[in-house]
């Protein structure tokens, strides 16, 4: 009797085990489409970013031009919005800095699940359909992370110019200032433009991105109804 007892003890401690063991597995599939879902939720909240950051970025340089082409009777509120403007972008590409180093490390932690998990998968044709799709994802990753490094390095000159023009006129601010500033603020507006096509491109390219991540149906986001063609056609 004592020994049937401590055999059924020993089956529910092993069953009991089993189900442990289980869990754990179900934990670590799990945790691969979590891992892709925090990708897709941080590329989306960049997108976000990448628009915003279009928006302020046209905003500085519209108030630039009006300021030197339009100028008000009082010159000092024109400027105050013109310089408030600039701040807003320098904390705008801090942010989209920030969130492209985010999109990257989420995208590296979700490939490096991927990889660990695909040695688990026993059949050879599942295992290598699974490791052709994660290069397909790491692909896509490498796509956005070339436009975020190409977005950074047009945005960075582009801030660079529009706070040396806050100094130069908040230091002559006058008429004849405002002439002499003229050229400079006019590549500005122009440059403002190509990093305008960027962003809207990475804005495209996040969202596109976020949407095939994710588990969760996404309802396209009304910026995403821009020119898709863009970005398709873009390098």
């Amino acid at each position: 009797m004592k020994d049937s007892r401590i055999v059924h003890g020993a089956r529910r401690a092993f069953f009991a085990a089993a189900a442990v063991l289980l869990l754990a597995e179900a934990g670590c599939v799990a945790s691969g489409y979590e891992r892709g879902g925090d990708a897709a939720v941080a590329l989306q909240k960049s997108a976000d970013l990448a628009a915003a950051g279009r928006a302020q970025a046209d905003a500085a340089v519209k108030l630039l031009e009006e300021l030197v082409t339009d100028p008000s009777d009082d010159l000092a509120p024109q400027f105050e919005q013109f310089a408030e403007a600039v701040a807003s972008l320098e904390t705008m590409a801090g942010d989209l800095r920030g969130a492209g180093l985010k999109v990257k490390a989420k995208g590296e932690s979700y490939l490096v699940q991927w990889s660990e998990d695909l040695q688990k998968i026993q059949n050879e044709a599942i295992r290598n359909q699974s490791a052709s799709r994660k290069e397909q994802v790491r692909a896509a990753f490498a796509g956005v992370q070339k436009r975020v490094d190409q977005t950074n390095s047009e945005l960075e000159p582009l801030l660079a110019n529009l706070r040396d023009v806050r100094l130069a006129i908040g230091l002559d601010l006058t008429a004849a200032g405002l002439t002499a500033i003229q050229p400079i603020a006019a590549k500005a507006v122009e440059d403002a433009k190509t990093v305008g096509e960027t962003l809207d491109r990475l804005t495209v390219e996040y969202r596109a991105l976020g949407v095939s991540m994710s588990h969760v149906a996404v309802e396209p986001a009304k910026d995403a109804a821009k020119d898709v063609s863009v970005a398709a056609g873009a390098s």
